[in-house]
């Protein structure tokens, strides 16, 4: 979901039993100084689908316009900041490589960049597409690999 404000995103388990929610509060590219920190507020509840539905319409009846966006994402790869505001990266496809005992790898197949703020002027755009456009360059299908359930930093 996205407001002109922020955007709301819902995470969840692989039965879709328990959701949780990530608010990223936008800024204008004109904005400078603010952290990750600033932008990420982390609902620590945990819903049902029941009251994430419910959260959702709420919310969506008290901000006007409201954007439905639904994206099938297999994780937030992270954030990234060029000359603008933020991107979240995200994992849009992924494809299982191998098992640990009854851990599953993956690598990523393709991500997407989304800006997590606002554009307010044209100052500075063509640096910005050409930071973009490197880093959408770096293949990351090659040698890059996560679980969600097995720290693949230790040892076997």
């Amino acid at each position: 979901m996205e407001t002109s404000d922020f955007f709301v995103i819902i995470g969840t388990d692989k039965t879709l039993r328990q959701q949780h929610v990530l608010q990223i509060l936008k800024r204008n590219d004109t904005q400078k100084n603010y952290t990750l920190k600033d932008i990420l507020v982390e609902d620590k509840k945990t819903y049902n689908q029941e009251t994430c539905r419910h959260f959702l319409l709420e919310l969506k009846a008290r901000f006007s316009p409201v954007t439905m966006k639904v994206k099938i994402a297999y994780g937030i790869l992270g954030f990234v900041r060029f000359t603008k505001g933020y991107y979240m990266v995200l994992i849009t496809s992924r494809k299982r490589v191998a098992k640990i005992g009854k851990h599953s790898v993956y690598t990523v197949r393709e991500m997407q960049l989304i800006a997590v703020f606002n554009s307010t002027t044209s100052e500075g755009r063509d640096d910005e597409n050409r930071y973009l456009q490197f880093f959408k360059d770096v293949n990351i299908e090659k040698g890059f690999y996560y679980s969600y359930t097995y720290d693949l930093t230790r040892s076997l």
